[in-house]
């Protein structure tokens, strides 16, 4: 494609400044770089805008053919933000574009502050943004081709699973301190209002309770015991005991795993001998002991108990049609799978697009329909025999004034008796506006920490921060910027002034980190270290962070606010004329997140 001649040209500096803290008004690690532009036609990429919006799961604001370059700096960071997160990296939304002074010719140029989840995934994204607006594809296919290939070269930065992504990022829209992933679990708020979360495994999560929610067979016969509706089954280590157990319990049955979560290795519905061999074989592959259950009919609803509140019930669908009484069920299937829904959901998510595979084809026969027949007007043809979001089912959402109380307070019950905080109670019902007595009704499984995906409730992973973490969930906090290191005379006067006897308040800086007057970690390699262990301390109250003025430019800020921030000079006149430019650049960097600003007093060593 030959670049229109009016067009803008977009280039950044190879400078490019990485502070694992936060700063500029950014709470999060950020990136800052020149972004360059040469002047043009910002018409030309409009139909590039609006076909980056279609494959987009947010509004990307317009980017106006009129507008300006801190309008194209602006719409470029909420872009990039929004091509991060639908990779699963989350991302904060704060935007910080500082004007430059110009050079000679029509070029302008602005500081950028991008916040950075993975420094590669960041820059990645950026540069795939400036060559699409230097040269914008001239069609949506093209576009989406583009798009893809992106999203695939993200992919590995993501985090794996809809919880972990989707908590961070609830995390970062409501304000939470963020602390930075360990092997997998986020710290989120900070001193003793801080909690670990892996998914939704919690550092309150009972380990004993997870490892009866995760053993299907002991959870159907524990809840039995207690006389609520566990499964019936068998648990079995070969084929021969398979066909034995299915004999005994009587078609239909349900096969799958002992111990696998999201639906891995399951198989439903199974009528005959040569089914419930194949499906025990795929099943036996992920664990050596396997379930041969009754099928229960109905549909599955899922009910989100977290600590001792159903937040959500959701009902699973299994992937297939909806008849509309003209299409046959392959042509239904055929313009499922060149939606761009479904094209989507197969490149996130790796669900393989819709079609008429064996086991489509094996569910058609037994229900005495084929490929050909046309289905009448919303009646649904079901095509999978699990209905996991990872076989291609959907989740839909249902008002808890349409669930019958009895069921509502089983699933609190089943949690109850578990032990767990967090738990997904899947429940099996012709209807779930009646209640569990009247009619049969199974407890499938119990998820420790289940999926919450919710693509028809978005506030979904808000609400449920907002009801395990309300306010607040941060400790009061005062950071100290320096010129220099401290001497050692400073070091003890502020131990005891900041961090007291007998006190919860914790004082960090690079020689250690002191509560109630004592040394309990460090040294460290610098205070910014230092910082961010103590706000992960859940000993803390109150904290007071030391830094020296080039940690704060070099490392950016340990937490996302202070109360107050205390610093060296008032003005930056008042700076030692070497230290001006490197004091302006700090106060940028550090007024947004501070409540209050206050001079240091001076020292008299």
């Amino acid at each position: 494609m030959t670049p229109h001649l009016a067009s803008p040209r977009f280039s950044l500096a190879e400078r490019w400044v990485h502070r694992g803290g936060s700063g500029f008004g950014v709470r999060q690690a950020h990136g800052t770089t020149t972004l360059t532009w040469e002047p043009g036609d910002l018409g030309w990429v409009q139909p590039f805008v609006g076909h980056l919006q279609t494959l987009l799961d947010e509004p990307l604001g317009e980017l106006s053919p009129q507008a300006d370059l801190q309008g194209c700096a602006e719409w470029l960071i909420r872009a990039l933000g929004a091509l991060l997160r639908y990779a699963q990296i989350p991302s904060v939304r704060e935007i910080f574009v500082r004007p430059m002074q110009e050079g000679e010719g029509p070029s302008r140029h602005c500081l950028i502050v991008v916040p950075v989840s993975r420094h590669e995934a960041t820059l990645a994204g950026l540069q795939w943004l400036l060559a699409c607006l230097n040269d914008p594809p001239d069609t949506s296919a093209l576009t989406e081709s583009k798009f893809f290939a992106l999203q695939e070269l993200l992919k590995p930065y993501g985090l794996r699973g809809a919880n972990p992504w989707r908590l961070l990022q609830a995390a970062y829209d409501e304000q939470y301190p963020v602390m930075p992933n360990f092997a997998g679990m986020a710290s989120i708020g900070t001193g003793v209002h801080r909690r670990w979360f892996q998914s939704f495994i919690t550092s309150r999560t009972p380990h004993l309770s997870m490892q009866l929610a995760q053993d299907k067979h002991r959870t159907a016969k524990f809840l039995r015991t207690l006389g609520l509706p566990g499964a019936q089954n068998v648990l079995v280590t070969s084929v021969d005991q398979a066909i034995a157990a299915a004999k005994r319990i009587g078609y239909p049955l349900v096969v799958k795993p002992n111990n696998q979560d999201r639906g891995e290795g399951v198989a439903a519905d199974l009528v005959s001998e040569v089914a419930l061999v194949q499906a025990f074989d795929v099943a036996r592959k992920l664990s050596p002991n396997v379930l041969v259950e009754k099928f229960q009919p109905g549909l599955t609803h899922r009910f989100t108990v977290v600590e001792g509140q159903v937040l959500r019930v959701a009902q699973h669908r299994a992937f297939g049609v909806e008849g509309d009484g003209h299409m046959t069920i392959e042509q239904l299937v055929q313009a499922r799978a060149s939606s761009l829904q479904d094209r989507q959901r197969s490149q996130r998510n790796a669900i393989p697009l819709a079609s008429l595979d064996e086991e489509a084809l094996g569910l058609l026969d037994q229900y005495g329909l084929t490929a050909r027949d046309v289905p009448a007007a919303g009646a649904y043809v079901k095509l999978r025999r699990k209905d996991n979001v990872s076989a291609g089912g959907r989740r839909i959402t249902l008002g808890l004034e349409d669930v019958h109380p009895d069921n509502l307070r089983l699933a609190l019950e089943v949690s109850r008796q578990v032990g767990l905080d967090f738990a997904g109670v899947d429940f099996i019902t012709p209807d779930v506006a009646r209640s569990w007595r009247e009619l049969p009704a199974t407890i499938c499984e119990i998820n420790g920490s289940p999926q919450l995906v919710a693509r028809d409730d978005p506030e979904m992973y808000k609400r449920v921060l907002r009801h395990v973490m309300p306010a607040p969930f941060r400790i009061a906090s005062r950071l100290l910027v320096l010129p220099a290191a401290p001497s050692d005379a400073q070091v003890q006067r502020w131990i005891q002034h900041f961090s007291p006897a007998e006190s919860a308040a914790g004082l960090a800086l690079a020689a250690g980190i002191w509560f109630g007057g004592q040394a309990v970690a460090g040294p460290f390699p610098n205070g910014y270290a230092a910082a961010v262990a103590l706000s992960m301390n859940p000993l803390a109250r109150h904290m007071t962070v030391v830094l020296t003025l080039q940690e704060v430019l070099q490392y950016g800020l340990p937490l996302d606010a202070f109360d107050v921030a205390m610093l060296p000079w008032a003005r930056v006149d008042d700076a030692p004329h070497d230290q001006r430019k490197s004091y302006r650049q700090l106060l940028s960097l550090v007024i947004p997140h501070a409540g209050k600003m206050t001079m240091i007093k001076a020292d008299h060593d």
